[in-house]
């Protein structure tokens, strides 16, 4: 019968250790800290909290010299010029400015036409030299415009032999060439230039 006593008492001294009411409290103290440690991580913040956490650091210059940040330069004093400050004076503009950006891009073209030394006329039996393509090359075609398939390709200052022509074609003028190797086409007048 001791042994019945002593079981008892256990079971009570439990019991009596952890209350009913702490099987509540503790975790729901521990679920109170999580959610505030929670909080504190990820709650977005009002720009007053965000300014206050940021610690202010002062920019460095290409050079390493600390530059002003804009609040600094904000603070600094304007210039106010005094009465014996003298400010430059600029030269009147040149009437050749404003008469050129006057100028229209047909007058332009015009004058640029008229200084450019004029081509010699091409005559068959005349050497001439592929020229004006910008480095593209002149195509060599089986006839005379555009819809003609390309024989060859000519390099710039490349020379050629006038054969045959002029025929008008396409809104060119076109002259049948023969290149050193011997092979022979049509071109248009516009890339060639009497030698």
């Amino acid at each position: 019968m001791p042994a019945n006593d002593s079981r008892p008492s256990r079971t009570r001294s439990t019991q009596e250790a952890w209350p009913r009411w702490m099987y509540i409290a503790v975790p729901a103290l521990v679920l109170f800290v999580v959610i505030g440690l929670w909080w504190a991580l990820f709650s977005p913040q009002t720009e007053e909290s965000a300014e206050a956490s940021i610690t202010p650091t002062r920019p460095v210059g290409a050079v390493g010299q600390p530059t002003q940040s804009p609040t600094e330069q904000a603070t600094l004093p304007a210039y106010a010029p005094t009465g014996t400050t003298s400010l430059p004076t600029l030269p009147p503009a040149t009437t050749e400015a404003v008469t050129t950006e006057a100028e229209s891009p047909e007058t332009l073209e015009a004058a640029a036409e008229e200084t450019a030394a004029p081509r010699e006329p091409l005559a068959v039996g005349d050497t001439a030299l592929v020229c004006c393509t910008d480095g593209a090359g002149l195509r060599m075609r089986s006839g005379a415009g555009t819809g003609h398939p390309v024989v060859k390709m000519l390099a710039e200052d490349k020379v050629v032999e006038v054969i045959g022509g002029p025929e008008e074609s396409t809104g060119y003028t076109w002259w049948q060439i023969r290149d050193d190797v011997g092979t022979s086409g049509w071109a248009a007048e516009d890339f060639l230039t009497k030698q």
